[in-house]
């Protein structure tokens, strides 16, 4: 297809030259058919980064917030319920987007403070 177009771009530049000697367009049109005849790069692929997936990022979020809310837990700034609650959202939030055995251990830990936290 990319050939046809650039015939087309020739033919036209053609066209314009007798019409016309030295019509700028003409120019622009055999630059446009060199383009189209040059070969086709490829797309860029995204490089492999040190950086974190989508999905490392998250169990680190959560991992650290599950932290965050144990240690004010112990610092007695919220009741286990509270602290239920957080492990429970977080556990809904996540699951399915964690690797399974990261869901497991945030699924683990909700039910024992289910089991022991008061109502």
């Amino acid at each position: 297809m990319s050939e046809r177009h650039a015939i087309a771009c020739e033919a036209g530049a053609k066209a314009l030259d007798r019409l016309r000697p030295d019509n700028p367009a003409s120019g622009l049109l055999r630059e446009l058919a060199t383009k189209l005849r040059s070969p086709k790069r490829e797309p860029a692929k995204p490089l492999k980064s040190e950086w974190a997936t989508m999905k490392d990022e998250i169990t680190r979020k959560a991992l650290g917030t599950l932290a965050d809310a144990q240690l004010r837990f112990s610092d007695g700034q919220i009741t286990g319920r509270e602290l239920w609650c957080i492990v429970d959202g977080i556990y809904d939030t996540v699951s399915g987007l964690v690797d399974w055995d990261i869901a497991q251990l945030i699924y683990r830990a909700r039910q024992e403070l289910k089991e022991h936290a008061p109502q």
